[in-house]
């Protein structure tokens, strides 16, 4: 089932990077979309000092949309945490400097 699926793909997130403190994920189907036939999904993710939003619009293909949608995610969440590493290095670097 498509809910099994997206819980699973947000679990994913969290073991990539277990700082994910909250993952929502929202589904307009086609008959919700102000374009019909079209879906919307939206994933926003709360990580420390940040969220990381994802908001994709794709034609009718719902599993693909998941699937593209999660694939985004997960690469903006690899680029936080990339980010968020070379940001401690920094201010480590920096620390050692003052003492």
């Amino acid at each position: 089932d498509l809910a099994g699926h997206i819980r699973e793909r947000a679990d994913k997130l969290g073991h990539f990077f277990g700082r994910v403190q909250e993952c929502r994920v929202t589904v307009d189907g086609p008959g919700q979309h102000p374009l019909r036939g079209r879906i919307r999904i939206r994933i926003s993710l709360s990580v420390p000092g940040s969220e990381i939003a994802i908001n994709r619009q794709t034609g009718a293909d719902l599993p693909m949309a998941i699937r593209e949608s999660f694939d985004a995610a997960d690469q903006r969440l690899e680029d936080y945490a990339r980010l968020s590493r070379q940001a401690w290095k920094t201010a480590k670097r920096r620390s050692k400097r003052r003492a």
